[in-house]
């Protein structure tokens, strides 16, 4: 259903993951920004957004918020499996220095030692 998400945490590769499902819309934008800033208070963060079927441009928003956010706390954010309609988004609207995407957990422990 559009405007849902659901969570659930997952290891990959010796890295704690948070696993999104569903839509990213303006309906989830704010449930997404509570749940994800709880994580972000402990340590940096990998979202995997395999299986994340659309993102809004409020969807958007609350990426580059909660990333504004983590680097507040010096804390690092990798977006995992971007979907192909957000990454759209992204260049469409000139935000893609902002985050930081990764296409496999190789990538992403690359990342997050050289982030630190």
């Amino acid at each position: 259903m559009l405007g849902q998400i659901h969570y659930s945490v997952s290891d990959m590769g010796g890295i704690k993951v948070l696993d999104l499902s569903g839509s990213l819309t303006v309906l989830s934008a704010m449930d997404f920004l509570v749940v994800t800033e709880k994580f972000l208070t402990k340590e940096s963060l990998v979202i995997n957004l395999e299986n994340i079927n659309f993102v809004t441009v409020a969807g958007l928003n609350s990426l580059l918020r909660l990333n504004y956010y983590a680097k507040e706390r010096e804390k690092r954010i990798i977006f995992l499996y971007p979907p192909d309609n957000l990454q759209d988004l992204i260049n469409n609207s000139d935000n893609y220095g902002y985050l930081t995407f990764a296409h496999s957990i190789e990538e992403c422990k690359t990342k997050l030692e050289f982030f630190g």
